[in-house]
């Protein structure tokens, strides 16, 4: 190259904005790339968080409708066996079901069966009624739900008292039954009960 060329063309890089900083001439626009790539990250994390933020808020809207469901069937269940409607009652339950019975340890399985059962429970004089209390009601996965409770079945002067658990399925968006099996509720004996037989000793003694 001609010397009055590199003269020139020592004057253009000398009077450079990076030259008269001290830097290389491609230090900056690396740091310009760098930065901007850096942003562009820290705009798709955020973008990320913000989805996954969304998907939660989702989830736990959903699992409040679930448990709502659950808690409407359960009250739907009751008054369709109090007000002796076995289709209704019936219909409460998966077409697989399964009832295991607590009396004998047999097992009932289908509408079938379970309307053949219903019908000989909710007939006669001496219908019972049912009240039940629901303890807990847990979701095993986004279609299965497992509810613990205790019921009390009344008939006539009859009282009975079990612990139950029963497996919720859900098809089609609705919660149906389809487990249950139940076991007598103990009733924790008082100290009174296990001091009776001493009651006798109860008295004034004299030597």
């Amino acid at each position: 190259m001609p010397k009055h060329l590199w003269s020139l063309f020592w004057v253009l890089v000398l009077a450079s904005p990076w030259a008269a900083n001290g830097q290389d001439a491609t230090a900056e626009p690396a740091a310009a790339a760098q930065e901007a790539a850096s942003e562009e990250k820290a705009t798709s994390n955020d973008g990320a968080a913000a989805s996954n933020d969304a998907t939660a808020a989702d989830d736990a809207l959903e699992l409040a409708d679930d448990f709502a469901a659950i808690k409407a069937a359960i009250q739907s269940y009751v008054a369709a066996f109090n007000a002796k409607d076995v289709k209704k009652l019936v219909s409460h339950w998966s077409p697989d079901g399964v009832y295991v019975l607590r009396s004998t340890g047999d097992r009932l399985v289908g509408h079938e069966a379970m309307t053949e059962e219903f019908s000989a429970i909710l007939s006669g004089d001496q219908v019972p009624t049912l009240a039940v209390v629901t303890e807990s009601i847990e979701f095993i996965s986004p279609n299965v739900a497992l509810e613990r409770g205790s019921a009390t079945v009344t008939r006539s002067d009859l009282v009975e008292e079990t612990t139950y658990q029963v497996v919720y399925v859900k098809r089609d968006g609705a919660w149906l039954v389809d487990r249950v099996s139940e076991d007598e509720k103990v009733t924790p004996v008082s100290n009174y009960e296990h001091l009776k037989e001493l009651e006798w000793l109860v008295g004034d003694w004299v030597d």
